[in-house]
């Protein structure tokens, strides 16, 4: 047989080949389902050919879309739920996929972490087993409302119509649910937390000052309970296996923000992170945030000026919006003022030139919304404020100034009528010196105590306690009060290590953590990402020099 005549079979024999593998992998596919559709399923209730899921609840109330989506209960993470008067069970893949027996460190936090009514309270101390589901046993339970034993499931457990394919689907996402992701070792949790160049050095050592020692008191805490495991109390007994000690890794980003994507793509390669703790910049925190996007790392409370608005059930978790707080204050000042003291113009002093860019266009949203589109709102570059006339008591006057460059332009100004700081970009503690010594208004990102709340004296003794100085006690009582609330939130996942779960664990735990007596009120709501509300300030220069 000729040369060309066996190259001529060969290619036949593997265009063949090749196509008997794709049609075997898209039977497979077919057969095992897709995760990637199965978690729009899940998370958004719309099945892949567009349509809404529909089932069932109550015996015959019917609902359909996101209301209907397994996730409005269960939530994203899988782990469910537990408020008062009614428990919701998780649905991750090694619980549903395996033997369920009766757990005893798992029920005391169901019984003991909301006030439940003695019904809810007897049903789960019942210790029933169930034989591990299969994904077709699964797909009739989710139809017929009975798990494989038999047992009817709660009325609210919606009674799912849903084709075996979709069905499949889902299945595949729920196979993927509590998995451990990056970051987690058998002994070890890995956090990071960023800190900018643009960042003092004073107050980076401040800030980290504050976190490591935190960090290392946790951790020698864990070390006691490790060590003594048949004196504890018989639930943390069961929870052993659950204490890990806290690693903390420092990723200084530098340059232009443009840069930052890549260094902390390289400082992810290098050693990969369960969360990041807060973060420390005052310069816009929009790429960092991405990052946590498109990677599912919890970001919890980094303190910047510039948070990300579009931020509803994403990773971050901010404690104010900063900079668009302020604005929206603004506005609405504009709004209330009486007709003979209404702003004739507003002037941003400006500094960074895309932090003003960002500042003007929430105000001019924000005076759009409140009917005062006619005042105009035009940028000044510091050091050209010759172009703002002083003394016009009705042209508005908001500086977006560091320290430095705040106390050379104050200097030359007669009058501070009319003269606003932003304290998300000086700091709370400088913003209210500069108050005092200028007299001119105070901008804040948030509503804040108007008296000094009694959790902050056990925050001012833990300072002290450990001798660390309070240089800027704003920042630093942030720093203790995200630390704080992270610490209660991994104590809940008892082993359960989702990144998923740890965001709802601090939406439930942020509001009753230690108040660090800066806020008026800190609570989150699910899919909230802004604990301190949407609210924001202006604090006259008189009424603050009397909150002092």
């Amino acid at each position: 047989m000729n040369r060309p005549r066996l190259a001529k079979i060969r290619r036949r024999w593997i265009g063949c080949t090749l196509i008997l593998l794709a049609c075997s992998a898209a039977a497979a596919d077919e057969q095992s389902g897709d995760h990637r559709l199965g978690a729009i399923i899940y998370q958004q209730g719309r099945l892949p050919d567009g349509s809404l899921l529909e089932a069932t609840v109550s015996g015959d109330v019917p609902i359909r879309g996101k209301i209907a989506s397994c996730a409005q209960c269960h939530r994203n993470s899988g782990y469910g739920s537990d408020e008062p008067g009614k428990m919701v069970p998780a649905i991750v893949g090694e619980r549903l996929f395996s033997f369920r027996f009766h757990d005893r460190g798992e029920e005391i936090r169901s019984l003991y972490q909301e006030p439940q009514t003695n019904v809810e309270s007897t049903e789960v101390r019942i210790p029933r087993n169930r034989a591990a589901y299969t994904a077709e046993s699964l797909l009739e339970s989710l139809r017929s409302g009975h798990d494989p034993n038999g047992r009817a499931f709660n009325a609210l457990q919606p009674r799912f119509q849903i084709s075996d394919i979709d069905g499949r689907h889902l299945v595949a996402y729920l196979r993927t649910l509590g998995q451990h992701p990056p970051g987690i070792e058998n002994d070890v949790i890995h956090f990071a937390t960023v800190v900018t160049d643009d960042v003092p050095r004073e107050t980076a050592e401040a800030y980290l000052r504050v976190v490591e020692t935190f960090i290392e008191i946790r951790n020698r805490e864990t070390r006691r309970y490790q060590s003594r495991p048949n004196l504890s109390p018989h639930y943390k007994a069961d929870q052993l296996h659950s204490y890990r000690r806290w690693q903390l890794h420092v990723w200084r980003l530098s340059g232009n923000e443009a840069d930052w994507p890549l260094q902390l793509v390289t400082h992810y390669q290098r050693t990969p992170v369960f969360a990041l703790l807060g973060g420390l910049s005052t310069r816009n925190w929009a790429s960092i945030h991405r990052f946590c996007e498109f990677r599912e790392i919890p970001c919890l409370f980094p303190q910047t000026p510039i948070p990300e608005l579009n931020a509803r059930s994403g990773s971050t978790i901010y404690f104010d919006r900063g900079i668009f707080a302020e604005a929206a204050a603004i506005a609405r000042a504009c709004k209330k003022a009486k007709h003979e003291d209404a702003p004739t113009g507003i002037s941003l002093v400006r500094g960074d030139p895309v932090l003003a860019q960002k500042f003007a266009q929430a105000l001019r949203i924000g005076l759009r919304d409140h009917g005062c589109e006619s005042v105009p709102v035009c940028i000044v570059d510091w050091k050209k404020t010759m172009q703002i006339e002083p003394e016009d008591a009705r042209h508005w006057k908001i500086f977006l100034l560091d320290r430095n460059q705040l106390a050379a332009e104050l200097s030359n100004w007669k009058s501070a009528q009319n003269v606003y700081v932003s304290a998300s970009l000086l700091g709370e503690d400088d913003a209210r010196e500069v108050s005092e010594q200028w007299s001119v208004n105070v901008m804040s990102p948030y509503v804040a105590a108007t008296t000094m709340q009694p959790r902050r004296y056990r925050l001012l003794s833990w300072f002290r306690s450990r001798r660390i100085e309070l240089s800027e006690p704003s920042m630093q009582l942030k720093t203790h009060f995200m630390l704080s609330v992270t610490s209660h939130a991994i104590g809940h996942l008892v082993g359960r290590h989702s990144r998923a779960y740890l965001l709802e664990r601090i939406e439930h735990e942020t509001e009753n953590a230690l108040n660090p007596g800066l806020f008026s009120q800190l609570s989150l709501g699910p899919g909230q990402r802004f604990a301190a509300g949407s609210g924001g300030e202006l604090v006259a220069a008189s009424i603050e020099a009397i909150a002092r």
